[in-house]
């Protein structure tokens, strides 16, 4: 999902499907299709939608003061990607992404064009693998007044495993364009292959420790 070379891992044929509903009725969609291929390594598509439910106008009269209410409009991000992964060797493997990225705000919409590329790098160390993706690079686009690119970032991170344990640690970096730079650390303990425990803390925190901290867990089914 955040870096396409990972596709390069993926062996069978797989879809993914998310959906969230967020808060004051924003929701967002997820909808993802791997095919694994001899030739070209992995393929893939993808589409993302997040809406906004409707928002009613704010009127407002000649001096400032409160007009009332008016009709409700919405705000809606669209894109369609297509990506391709593949192994380099045996221990690096890369992927790119081709984004096409539509945004709304009641009548008025504008369209861009993003690229996405990833690599991911199993060190000398057995327990060591790296990863760095690179996401929006994308041309410009006019919205009513103004000429604006999608906020481009650069996340580097890496994944630890305990051999003689299931247990994972992991961490990256998140450098995004006109953002606040973002360390997010993890892990994730398996008890017996059937559950899987996991834990998370994002810095900086947004209100203090707790709020920065997640946690939850995933079931190993047949």
């Amino acid at each position: 999902y955040w870096n396409p070379a990972g596709l390069a891992k993926v062996l069978v044929r797989e879809v993914a499907f998310t959906r969230q509903k967020l808060f004051q009725g924003l929701s967002y969609n997820f909808l993802g299709y791997a095919q694994p291929t001899n030739a070209y390594g992995t393929l893939a598509a993808q589409i993302f939608v997040l809406t906004s439910g409707d928002i009613t106008t704010t009127l407002e009269n000649p001096d400032g003061s409160f007009g009332g209410l008016g009709e409700a409009f919405s705000v809606r991000d669209f894109g369609l990607g297509f990506s391709q992964s593949k192994a380099i060797t045996d221990d690096a493997s890369y992927g790119v992404s081709v984004k096409f990225i539509s945004h709304t705000i009641a009548d008025e919409s504008a369209h861009s064009l993003a690229i996405d590329g990833g690599l991911l790098y199993q060190t000398l160390i057995e327990e060591l693998r790296l990863g760095v993706a690179l996401q929006n690079l994308s041309t410009r686009y006019s919205f009513i007044s103004q000429r604006l690119r999608e906020p481009s970032s650069l996340k580097l991170a890496a994944l630890y495993t305990f051999l003689e344990r299931p247990l994972f640690l992991a961490a990256d970096l998140n450098l995004v364009s006109g953002q606040r730079n973002t360390l997010n650390i993890g892990s994730e303990y398996w008890y017996r292959d059937l559950i899987a425990f996991r834990a998370g803390l994002k810095l900086p925190t947004p209100a203090g420790l707790v709020s920065g901290f997640s946690m939850g867990f995933g079931v190993n089914w047949r």
